[in-house]
This record gives C-alpha cells, sequence and structure tokens, in this order.
C-alpha cells in the first residue's frame, strides 16, 4: 500500500507541513485554473475514471483585491459535475454561482423538489429543531426563531419565536393555527387568536 507522508518537526505553533500547487504564470488571469486533485480509479470496465475532484481558480487576479474560487466536484450518473464551489467569500451547494453567502440550487423537474433538510435524530418526544434568525443591533443579538417540536411519532408542530424565546405564533400537527396561545383550538376556523387582558 503506497503512502507519502509530508512531515515537520517544527516545535512551533505555526510549524506545519505545507502541500503547495504553484501555477508560476507570467500572465495571471481571471479564471485560470491553478491546481487541482483528482481522486482516480477504474470503472468495471477498467477504464480510469476521476470519481472525485478539488479545482482551485483564481477569481480576481488584480494586485491587492486578490479573490480565490475552489471547487469541489464528484461523478453522479456518468458526469462529475460541481457539488460545492467556493467563489471568493460564498458558498454554492449545487449552485456554481453563488449569489448568496449559502447559495442551495436544486434541479428537479417534478415531484419533491426538498433543497435543505435539517434533521434532529434524537428519538425522543418533544425533541426540538430550530432555524436561527439572528441580526446586532448595538451589543444586543434579536433574534427570530423557526422551530419545530416533535410531539410524537407524525405529529410535529411548528413554532414561530422573536425576542428570545417569546412565543409568537404556532402550527399545530393538525393545521389548527395559534397566535398568542400556545394551544390552538378553534374547530371549525383552525386559527385561534388570543389577546391578553390589559388596563388603562
Amino acid at each position: 500500500k503506497k503512502k507519502k507522508n509530508l512531515e515537520s518537526t517544527e516545535t512551533g505553533a505555526s510549524g506545519a507541513p505545507d502541500l503547495v500547487l504553484y501555477r508560476n504564470s507570467s500572465s495571471p488571469a481571471d479564471s485560470d485554473d491553478i491546481g487541482n486533485i483528482l481522486f482516480r480509479g477504474k470503472d468495471d470496465a477498467g477504464n480510469d475514471t476521476s470519481y472525485a475532484f478539488i479545482l482551485g481558480e483564481i477569481n480576481d487576479a488584480s494586485n491587492g483585491s486578490e479573490d480565490g474560487n475552489l471547487f469541489f466536484r464528484t461523478q453522479s450518473g456518468g458526469s462529475l459535475d460541481n457539488r460545492l464551489s467556493i467563489v471568493s467569500d460564498k458558498v454554492g451547494i449545487g449552485e456554481s454561482s453563488p449569489q448568496t453567502p449559502l447559495h442551495i440550487s436544486s434541479d428537479s423537474a417534478s415531484g419533491e423538489n426538498v433543497a435543505l433538510q435539517i434533521d434532529n435524530n434524537n428519538t425522543t418526544a418533544g425533541n426540538e429543531i430550530s432555524m436561527l434568525f439572528r441580526s446586532r443591533v448595538g451589543t444586543t443579538n434579536t433574534d427570530f426563531k423557526i422551530t419545530g417540536i416533535a410531539n410524537a411519532a407524525n405529529d410535529m408542530d411548528l413554532v414561530f419565536q422573536s425576542d428570545g424565546a417569546t412565543e409568537r405564533m404556532r402550527i399545530d400537527s393538525s393545521g389548527k393555527v395559534g397566535i398568542g396561545t400556545t394551544s390552538p383550538d378553534n374547530g371549525v376556523s383552525g386559527l385561534h387568536i388570543a389577546v391578553a387582558d390589559s388596563t388603562d
């Protein structure tokens, strides 16, 4: 079994060994490929096949404002395509030209087209899985959170919270919507709005 080691005997914190793929071009330009790592083997017909591929690329070669790209490609159905793309400071999954810090694209002509799945693999009733939206105002975090609460098998509530853990709205597993209540129950309309008593 062949293997290569990159070894450093330095004792300092920054003494790790480097692996450098260096394209020493006299005329570097935007979109130049500067390094490839190929993971290659044979298929069952004996053909050499690149099953995975990492490509480094110049995004912007301008002195003082250089940008770089990194593309991760894998084979799927006999086609080697980008699966994860880091383009300057943006990340694309299924998207080679991400437009936002995280850009997820899926290409499906029919049926379900789920582009993002978030799991909690704990099997205890009451477990939660959440998405948190956070912005900072001054020194204070301002949050909005959407949480799925698994009450039982095939029984999940969707809860909307803001300002910490203050619940604003809940959609229960039967489709009832509660605003201002954690237990919506208004059988016919399915919408239950609870208003707290107040005095002048």
